[in-house]
């Protein structure tokens, strides 16, 4: 074992393949809380002493993979300045940088549901393998927020600038087979071959028969547009909007960190996100949809222990 936490593991699953495990004890299922983001710092820190390791890949030993933030912490972090929120947002992302800087190919084996930070958890790996009934989505907007953790960014450049605005605008997950049509993923398989394929892409990868390497450098750098194709997408996305008779700012603040992001390398991008992240935490709308999500989520626990 390379690192045991209460929330994940790193351990040795083949050879010199690591495999990062989210397990969150006395839990159902996997979020990204304080002690996760704590620990997965720790947890990288453990695998860059650890000069064995050509390849990792990311599972979850729940039935599902990561649901995304834990909402319940999200009251009191707006209870804050927005530039403590900020500084929340850009800390977190120390990590999913760090864990994308890795100079190793990098697999996320997605099961289940991989929402929110989970699916942008996914987002830093260079490959990603998803089981035939997993789901994966962006849905911060129900929320009033963005994404925080790199999502507007990482999305943009993997699957386009005008995929990743309806894929966030559209809040849905997405299926298998609808993220491997669009290119978000690279392979959809049966649950019991996941870890198994995964760990195949990694040992392509190794081998040097895959560029994750090039990968990577997409996900860092500036993406190209001309004018006229950047204005077009941000026309039509604002005319959706109006179409819709949409006023929360959430959808405009989305659409604008991702303009300001697409011109920068990924880094500065983040920070942009991060900006506009806190910015939507003080909201009155974020406040009220966070509070009705959190009442529901109370009524099912009451409801199932009656």
């Amino acid at each position: 074992m390379i690192y045991q936490g209460n929330t994940v593991s790193v351990s040795i699953i083949k050879e010199s393949i690591a495999n990062f495990c989210f397990n969150l004890k006395n839990q159902s299922i996997n979020k990204f809380n304080r002690e996760t983001l704590i620990e997965c710092k720790a947890a990288l820190k453990a695998i860059k002493l650890y000069p064995d390791i050509k390849g990792i890949i990311v599972t979850s030993a729940k039935s599902v993979f990561i649901v995304g933030a834990d909402i319940t912490e999200f009251t009191d972090l707006f209870e804050q300045s927005e530039a403590d929120i900020r500084s929340w947002a850009e800390n977190a992302n120390d990590f999913f940088n760090a864990f994308e800087d890795l100079n190793l190919p990098k697999v996320a084996a997605i099961n289940g549901f991989a929402l929110g930070g989970g699916f942008e958890m996914c987002l830093t790996c260079d490959y990603r393998v998803m089981a035939e009934s997993a789901q994966i989505g962006l849905p911060e907007l129900s929320l009033g927020l963005i994404p925080g953790f790199g999502g507007t960014v990482r999305l943009c450049r993997i699957i386009g600038v005008e995929k990743t605005i309806q894929w966030i605008q559209g809040i849905v997950s997405k299926n298998a087979k609808q993220a491997l049509m669009d290119g978000a993923i690279d392979a959809v398989v049966h649950h019991k071959d996941l870890i198994p394929t995964s760990i195949q892409f990694i040992e392509a990868a190794i081998a040097g028969e895959l560029s994750w390497q090039s990968r990577y450098q997409e996900k860092i750098k500036p993406i190209h547009l001309t004018k006229t194709a950047k204005n077009k997408i941000f026309i039509q996305a604002y005319r959706e909007i109006q179409e819709k008779d949409n006023d929360s700012p959430a959808y405009h603040h989305m659409l604008e960190a991702i303009r300001a992001g697409i011109i920068l390398e990924r880094d500065a991008a983040i920070r942009e996100e991060s900006k506009h992240f806190a910015f939507l935490g003080k909201t009155a709308q974020a406040k009220a949809l966070i509070q009705n999500f959190l009442d529901k989520q109370l009524k099912k626990k009451q409801l199932k222990s009656e």
